[in-house]
């Protein structure tokens, strides 16, 4: 158990990084597009083309991890959980070096670029997700893959928090946009030493999975054409677009409805953040072994669902503190059960193929969010989080036709 725990934790940190790495920018983008007198554009740019290009830039991240997530899935078959883990987070490191250059030197195409390392290199959520196949019995895949639920949701909420304080210099004089991004690719060179001396290969069996690039169009196309799991699938997918939707522009929400400012938007992130952690360890962890996986799945999301319509409702921002603790709490319960019933519906040899397919379906639901949301947010900055609502029913309607047809198959 001692093994397992040590083998977990840098698998655990590499989540947190990637996701992190996904939305420190949303505190740091959004202003500086958002602001008239940022330097990358004319003082004139209309504010519809900057949320617009604003929607591109925070899509290309997805968009690669779309191209990386199955590649490197497969290349962890091949060569090993451990190898794969340590070169992508090297690369993580050096994409956010380069993207905090971008910032200082105002280099639009290297902004650009260096986003499409970053999401390419997190394409290694596939391999930390295989790894923990790896180890996990049945039933106890959706207590570990609760650590991943709890790296992403942290990630996500934690990520712009540290991007609005450490790009602030009322914190402290000296930091700026360029120094969240040097933390991050820091904590990524700490990261590749701690996998190195701590992680130990989890890979028992190697076999020669299939490489391309274009493996994740294969792979999905494939997975759709599977009679038996395309429900599973759809409900990945419209999973990942509800969590999207909400996700990336809710700070443009807080932005555009409440008035906030950056650092009041990092002060919400990090209450957010909080209620995260304590009920992914105080509630949700404690409730898996007690309850089946579907009514765990099915509960979760139906609450999750009222949680966030709830959120578009208040005129005062206050009342969106008492909200969110519930769609910390049913976001943590439902994410952890998803991805275990796609791990349990692969056998243990392709877990790395069966979760890259998983996490390039997640990583392209990402992509087409952020540039709607970058369009539909200047008509009413509540549409992305009620669009997001509509996908998290859809989820709970492809679950339930999932479930039904895997009682046909008995």
């Amino acid at each position: 158990m001692r093994k397992l725990k040590i083998s977990l934790l840098p698998l655990f940190f590499t989540a947190f990084i990637d996701f992190t790495g996904l939305a420190i920018v949303i505190p740091i983008f959004s202003p500086l597009f958002l602001d008239p007198n940022d330097l990358f554009f004319n003082a004139n740019t209309p504010e519809t083309t900057r949320t617009l290009i604003l929607g591109f830039l925070l899509s290309s991240f997805p968009l690669a991890q779309f191209f990386g997530s199955p590649l490197l899935g497969a290349l962890s078959d091949r060569f090993g959980r451990k190898p794969l883990l340590i070169a992508s987070m090297s690369g993580t490191a050096f994409s956010y070096l380069a993207l905090g250059m971008a910032i200082l030197t105002h280099n639009f195409y290297l902004l650009f670029a260096s986003r499409i390392v970053a999401g390419f290199m997190a394409g290694n959520i596939s391999v930390v997700q295989s790894a923990i196949a790896d180890v996990s019995e049945k039933q106890d895949k959706a207590r570990n893959f609760s650590l991943i639920a709890l790296a992403f949701s942290g990630g996500l909420i934690i990520g712009p928090f540290l991007g609005a304080r450490l790009s602030d210099p009322h914190v402290v004089p000296w930091f700026n946009d360029t120094v969240p991004f040097c933390l991050t690719s820091f904590l990524s060179l700490c990261n590749v030493l701690f996998v190195g001396l701590f992680f130990q290969e989890t890979l028992k069996k190697k076999r020669d999975a299939e490489i391309s690039v274009w493996i994740g169009f294969k792979r999905i196309a494939q997975a759709i054409h599977q009679k038996g799991r395309r429900q599973l699938w759809l409900m990945v997918l419209c999973y990942g677009l509800a969590w999207a939707f909400l996700a990336q522009f809710f700070q443009v929400f807080l932005i555009q409805k409440f008035g906030f400012t950056k650092p009041e938007i990092g002060n919400f992130y990090s209450y957010w953040a909080f209620w995260s952690i304590f009920t992914q360890f105080a509630i949700a962890r404690p409730l898996f072994p007690h309850f089946k996986q579907k009514h765990l799945i099915s509960i979760s999301l139906f609450l999750l669902l009222i949680a966030v319509i709830s959120l578009t409702i208040p005129n005062n921002p206050h009342y969106l503190y008492g909200i969110i603790p519930f769609v910390s709490l049913f976001q943590q319960i439902a994410y952890p059960n998803v991805i275990a019933l796609v791990s349990n519906a692969g056998d243990k040899l392709r877990q790395g193929e069966m979760l890259g397919v998983c996490s390039s379906i997640q990583a392209a639901s990402q992509v087409l969010p952020a540039t709607i949301s970058g369009s539909i947010v200047i008509l009413n900055p509540t549409f992305p989080t009620l669009i997001g609502s509509f996908f998290i029913f859809l989820t709970l309607i492809f679950f339930i036709l999932y479930v039904r047809e895997q009682r046909k198959k008995i």
